[in-house]
C-alpha cells in the first residue's frame, strides 16, 4: 500500500506505483474501520484508569510507618512503568519517556480494536433489525 500524492493537476502515480492499492482506498472500502470519537475516549479512559491503578498500588504502610525506611517505590504505567518516584533516590528522574511512549501506543491500540469491535457489533445489529413493522410480520 501506498500513499496518495495529490496535484493540481490530479494524483501523481510513478510507475512503479501503478496498479497497487491505495492506503486511503483500503479505509474507503472498509468504513468499519475508520476510528470515531470512541476511540478517543476509550484512549483517555484507559490512561486515567492506569493512573488511578498506579495511585491505589502505592505502599501507603511503607510510606506512613514511623520507622524511618525509605525503601517503597511509587510506579505507574501498565505493562511497563512510565512514572517511578523512588523515595530512596530522589534525585533520579521519575519519567521514562521510552516506557511512556509505548504504553501510549498501546494503549491507543487496544482501544481502535475495542471500537473496531463495537462498529462491527452495532452493524451487526442494526442489519439485523427489521426496517419497518410490515417486514417484520413478513419474516414471521
Amino acid at each position: 500500500m501506498v500513499f496518495r500524492q495529490k496535484q493540481e493537476g490530479g494524483i501523481k502515480v510513478s510507475a512503479w506505483q501503478a496498479g497497487k492499492n491505495w492506503f486511503i482506498d483500503f479505509f474507503e472500502k472498509y468504513p468499519e474501520l475508520k476510528s470515531s470519537a470512541i476511540t478517543n475516549w476509550l484512549f483517555g479512559t484507559i490512561f486515567v484508569l492506569v493512573v488511578i491503578w498506579g495511585i491505589f498500588r502505592v505502599p501507603w504502610s511503607q510510606l506512613f510507618v514511623l520507622s524511618g525506611t525509605l525503601d517503597a517505590v511509587v510506579s505507574v504505567g501498565l505493562p511497563w512503568a512510565f512514572f517511578v518516584i523512588d523515595l530512596a533516590n530522589p534525585a533520579k528522574m521519575p519519567i521514562y519517556f521510552w516506557a511512556l511512549i509505548g504504553d501510549l501506543a498501546l494503549y491507543l491500540v487496544f482501544s481502535y480494536l475495542v471500537d473496531i469491535l463495537i462498529m462491527f457489533t452495532l452493524k451487526k445489529i442494526r442489519e439485523s433489525k427489521p426496517a419497518s413493522v410490515k417486514e417484520y410480520k413478513m419474516r414471521k
